[in-house]
């Protein structure tokens, strides 16, 4: 999980990592699936920037 949350935010400037990384914890925090899934999908939505570096989440 660490890996995954380093290689997302390598992709984002250093003043969007501390908020992103904030959102990122919804995912993370979650207690299956489905909620990460749809914590994963609110990010995606509420900050479409960054959508690339999202990709990785749903295949890993």
């Amino acid at each position: 999980m660490v890996y995954q949350i380093r290689n997302t935010l390598r992709y984002m400037n250093y003043q969007d990592r501390k908020s992103y990384a904030q959102q990122l914890k919804s995912i993370y925090n979650t207690t299956n699936a489905e909620c990460a899934f749809e914590a994963l999908e609110t990010l995606k939505n509420d900050l479409p920037e960054f959508a690339p570096a999202l990709r990785s989440w749903y295949s890993n």
